[in-house]
């Protein structure tokens, strides 16, 4: 499993990365995108894991391939939530 997290970890850390560069805005703080997608990619990853017929114990390159789409998923949430509520001031 830890091989797994840091993985996950690792594939957040560079999408949230990514994200940071694509969605660049006065006053956000960088740090605040390499956390999101490391959050995504682990929820991704873990609900890949459990949803599969592979135990999160061992190393599951389908939670890998997972890890990036839920990284993704969560890095538009918050940037269509930030970018929503940005307008509505």
């Amino acid at each position: 499993m830890f091989v797994n997290l840091i993985g996950w970890s690792l594939l957040g850390l560079i999408i949230g990365e990514i994200a940071g560069r694509i969605f660049r805005s006065a006053g956000d703080d960088p740090k605040l995108d390499l956390l999101v997608g490391v959050a995504g990619a682990v929820v991704g990853g873990a609900l890949a894991g459990l949803a599969g017929a592979h135990s999160m114990a061992s190393f599951n390159p389908w939670s890998l391939a997972f890890a990036p789409a839920g990284a993704i998923a969560l890095l538009l949430t918050w940037h269509g939530f930030r970018s929503f509520a940005t307008r509505r001031r």
